[in-house]
């Protein structure tokens, strides 16, 4: 009597379909979990720059310069300052970057550097709007897509405000400069 043919031998040399489908599945969501271990312990997203006391900064780096330097009297109900500082160099440059309630930008910058140099270097490309009086000064217009940008120069020093913030509502935080 004969036998049917039976079904070769399984070993590890000649493995099935159904094995290498099953061992690509096992691998698989091991790989699934290692990523997902992973992503769970990864640390979160950097937080934005936090606020900062620019009153207090500006007092203590005041003491770096020849000049009063100038910040806000008050801003207006969620504003935040988000940077304050005096850049050593030549010549040192004081820098306060305010974050307004819609999240628009307002920077202030003051060095004893010239007109032309400032505007090159934080203004780049705007062009001549004209003049505006402000705060009791005269301040010179600047305007590039949507930044507008103040600009006056008072004996050696130059003060530059440019952000994307709307126009009046930059035209109030220059009218609340003031000596720190």
């Amino acid at each position: 009597m004969t036998q049917p043919d039976a079904a070769p031998p399984r070993d590890r040399r000649n493995p099935s379909l159904g094995d290498m489908v099953r061992s690509v599945v096992v691998l698989g969501v091991l790989a699934g979990l290692v990523v997902a271990f992973t992503a769970f312990l990864r640390d979160d997203p950097p937080k934005p720059a936090s606020d900062v006391d620019y009153r207090q900064i500006a007092t203590e780096a005041s003491e770096g310069v020849d000049y009063p330097l100038l910040a806000p009297a008050d801003v207006p109900d969620g504003w935040r300052a988000n940077a304050a500082r005096l850049d050593p160099g030549d010549p040192p440059s004081w820098h306060l970057g305010m974050v307004t309630a819609d999240d628009d930008y307002v920077g202030l910058e003051q060095a004893e550097a010239s007109v032309g140099s400032m505007v090159k270097k934080y203004a780049r490309g705007a062009r001549s709007d004209g003049t505006a009086s402000l705060g009791g000064e005269t301040w010179s217009v600047r305007v590039a897509d949507d930044e507008t940008t103040f600009v006056r120069r008072d004996s050696d020093v130059t003060v530059l405000v440019t952000g994307d913030a709307p126009r009046d509502e930059m035209e109030g935080y220059v009218e609340s400069l003031e000596p720190a």
